[in-house]
């Protein structure tokens, strides 16, 4: 199933893959957070999401 963004039109091929990047901020390792401040969190998720393959309908 494709994960769709209606209002930019792009969809992602790989819903668990969108769901497990946007995830990756609140990560925590034995009970304390992996990416402690804002601009880690902010560049891990932004990392995890460039990575991914968006594609956009013709």
């Amino acid at each position: 199933m494709d994960y769709t963004f209606e209002r930019l039109g792009f969809y992602a091929l790989d819903e668990g893959l969108l769901e497990s990047a946007l995830a990756r901020p609140v990560t925590t390792g034995y009970g304390t957070p992996v990416y402690p401040s804002l601009a880690q969190a902010a560049a891990a998720q932004s990392e995890s999401l460039a990575g991914l393959n968006f594609a956009a309908p013709a």
